[in-house]
């Protein structure tokens, strides 16, 4: 899609469960929708949205990725709004690592 964001290489291709993203601060405009989504690749040139949309609880955003079935061995957090990227504490994915 073009959309630049923070990318993660996981050590080898996961089913993936669920991504957990520890922001700065609180995102402007946050209680209303999430701004944000989650794609993923097996290649890392190639995404796919696997979770279109994550909840907020303060500075913390989840997204569950247990419904969607999806894996990969890179993850990507997109910002869908604005140019406004808040500075990130940690990133954290969920899953379990997939048998060659």
């Amino acid at each position: 899609e073009g959309k630049t964001g923070t990318v993660v290489q996981l050590e080898s291709k996961c089913d993936i469960t669920g991504v957990v993203v520890v922001l700065g601060e609180e995102v402007p405009g946050s209680k209303k929708a999430s701004p944000f989504s989650i794609q993923v690749s097996d290649d890392g040139q190639n995404w796919v949205t696997a979770i279109p949309a994550g909840e907020f609880a303060g500075n913390i955003l989840k997204f569950d990725g247990r419904k969607s079935k999806v894996s990969g061995k890179y993850v990507k957090l997109i910002r869908d709004a604005d140019k406004y990227e808040p500075e990130m504490k940690g990133f954290f994915v969920y899953g379990r690592q997939l048998k060659n």
